[in-house]
């Protein structure tokens, strides 16, 4: 329980905890989701993606894509987490179950020692991308434990990093200032006197001192970290996620912007619906921020999806493409987003005109199958057997009339059948559930 002090005690802890601490990006979502893309540091063709299906993945710049499922890297669905790719190579994936790695998406295992459950936040150095840290953020008796862990090895190993974090808070989010890898942000909520109070947390001494902003918004917001500027450490961005208030409509998303290190904060931009996505332009100088519906029970106003981009600092937010967005990334100096494909036709575009047009990069019918791996690894074991259900999820598998129960045949062989479905969906379940057992394998001594 959290202690009287704090309050809350009518609620078991889990339902505490998972109030508090839930991902602001973190729903639970209705069919196939893209939601992070990210690329390789030393190799601009070599892309990846995390996908509430799979994690998908590009030798050649984004004309073809394997798949690989969600079991094999750590994670469910309805899972937050986040992926990287470090300077070897490798791919680090997390979720609130622990942190899996994979030097190239076949074989995975934990790093040693293993960081066991409540990972909230993961920041890559981008001057050096074999450091990284990753935030951890749990329940810890009648109180919160957080605690940041570094790797120098990309990701093969980690060490405690720092003092560890208020126990009255939980913490959601980590960012490294790309320019000052001494320089760390966390955005979290403090538990005390029966509510529940966003804030943000710096340090300058990489974690071994922290300060705390409390943040002017209301209670029970749930804010991130959105990003901190190319050069300068003290310029961040800070999203957040309104409760509604009584007798709203609709929930709100709003940004916020420091340029004084996080000791305050003015707001930019306000809509009713999630803030889900933030990208930073190389250069500093123009921001873009992404608004969709995360497909929670929270109602949102379907007119304020979209794209908006404004310079640096300013509030002057203009829309430059309507429609739910999930991701938004810098990488080779194009904006990438993640797009519904109900809408746009595509889960991942990119536009060369900081968002003004896309093109289209990903059909989920031009999704490729299992990503080939050697016999005997992970991936090659387990992921065929969910290939079907992911098959029928996407929509690259339709069964064709009722007179006609033959296998439906798309591009690249799904092999669907309509006799199938309903088995692959029940090895999606199995397979999911087994994929969780391997993150919980050390939950007893972590609890």
């Amino acid at each position: 329980m959290i202690c009287a002090a704090r309050g809350l005690l009518a609620l078991p802890l889990a339902t505490v905890l998972l109030a508090v601490s839930a991902p602001a990006a973190l729903a639970h979502f209705i069919g196939p989701e893209t939601l992070q893309i990210t690329v390789d540091p030393n190799d601009p063709d070599r892309l990846w993606a995390r996908a509430t299906y799979g994690v998908l993945s590009s030798l050649d710049g984004g004309l073809t894509w394997d798949w690989i499922c969600t079991a094999v890297a750590g994670y469910a669905a309805e899972d937050g987490g986040a992926l990287a790719v470090l300077a070897d190579g490798a791919v680090l994936s997390t979720s609130y179950g622990g942190v899996w790695r994979s030097p190239a998406g076949c074989a995975w295992s934990e790093p040693e020692p293993a960081i066991g459950r409540g990972v909230t936040g993961l920041s890559v150095d981008p001057q050096d991308p074999s450091r990284l840290v990753v935030l951890v953020s749990r329940a810890d008796g009648d109180a919160f434990e957080s605690l940041l862990w570094e790797s120098s090895d990309s990701g093969a190993s980690f060490q405690r990093l720092g003092v560890p974090l208020d126990t009255a808070s939980v913490h959601q989010s980590l960012v490294q200032a790309p320019s000052d890898p001494s320089r760390l942000y966390v955005a979290g909520r403090l538990v005390e006197n029966n509510e529940v109070l966003p804030l943000v947390r710096r340090s300058t001494d990489r974690a071994e001192a922290w300060q705390t902003t409390m943040l002017d918004l209301p209670p029970w917001a749930q804010p991130w970290i959105a990003g901190v500027h190319p050069t300068d450490p003290d310029r961040l961005y800070v999203a957040a996620d309104l409760a509604p208030e009584a007798g709203a409509e609709f929930v709100e998303g709003v940004l916020l912007f420091s340029d004084d290190g996080g000791l305050s904060f003015s707001e930019v931009v306000r809509r009713q619906t999630r803030v889900l996505a933030f990208s930073w332009s190389a250069d500093g100088t123009r921001v873009a921020v992404g608004f969709g519906d995360p497909r929670s029970a929270a109602p949102v106003q379907v007119e304020d999806f979209g794209i908006y981009t404004a310079a640096e600092g300013s509030d002057a937010f203009s829309r430059v493409q309507a429609g739910h967005v999930a991701c938004l990334s810098r990488i080779a100096g194009d904006l990438w987003a993640c797009r519904d494909p109900n809408t746009s036709g595509f889960v991942i575009s990119r536009s060369a005109d900081d968002g003004a047009s896309f093109v289209g990069v990903l059909e989920l019918a031009g999704l490729r199958g299992p990503q080939a791996c050697e016999t005997g690894s992970e991936t090659a074991q387990t992921c065929p057997l969910f290939w079907d259900a992911v098959c029928t999820e996407t929509g690259k598998c339709e069964p064709e009339g009722d007179d006609d129960d033959s296998a439906v045949g798309p591009p690249d062989g799904c092999g669907c059948e309509q006799e199938r479905e309903s088995v692959s969906l029940g090895l999606l379940a199995l397979f999911a559930l087994m994929g969780q057992s391997r993150l919980r394998r050390r939950q007893t001594d972590i609890d």
